[in-house]
């Protein structure tokens, strides 16, 4: 398991494309840690792999969180359309920008905008990286729902920054 949660991180900050400021190695610790809060015993792969999920999105919006801190006094850039596009990943995003679309799917979920299965499928790709496939899966539902789920969420999340943006 602890290879398969390294790839996920390896995957998350490719360092072709982005200079990650973290290493997948100290991602993988950071989550690994993380889990040890939970019994795992009784989970099946697929829901340990759903628990390391909303951890390593935790990991990396928590390391996004203390990284603005330090620098230029901790404020935030207003995020782009082109920040989101169809297929963005963490290391397509400003660090700075991880914890604001954290915060706007939350909020999305809590005015019931979305709903929390489909803000899972979003974090299972966005985050962890996750294949369509891999979050169907994990999730026990077929491709194409993850598909309709997930770009309703990308959708949802473009308009609410479209609607920010002057803010």
């Amino acid at each position: 398991m602890y290879r398969e949660l390294h790839e996920l991180a390896r995957k998350q900050l490719d360092p072709r494309i982005v200079n990650p400021t973290i290493g997948p190695t100290a991602l993988t610790h950071e989550l690994v840690l993380r889990l040890g809060r939970y019994d795992l015993h009784d989970m099946t792969r697929d829901d340990v792999l759903n628990v390391a999920a909303k951890a390593m999105k935790h990991v990396l919006v928590d390391y996004a969180r203390r990284r603005a801190a330090l620098r230029r006094g901790g404020g935030s850039k207003k995020l782009s359309l082109d920040d989101c596009v169809p297929h963005a990943q963490p290391r397509d995003v400003p660090e700075e920008d991880l914890e604001r679309i954290d915060r706007i799917i939350e909020r999305l979920v809590e005015t019931k905008e979305i709903q929390p299965d489909a803000a899972l499928a979003f974090r299972l790709q966005f985050y962890s990286g996750m294949t369509q496939a891999q979050a169907a899966l994990a999730m026990a539902v077929n491709e194409p729902k993850i598909n309709r789920m997930v770009g309703f969420v990308r959708l949802s999340l473009r308009r609410e920054l479209e609607r920010t943006r002057g803010k």
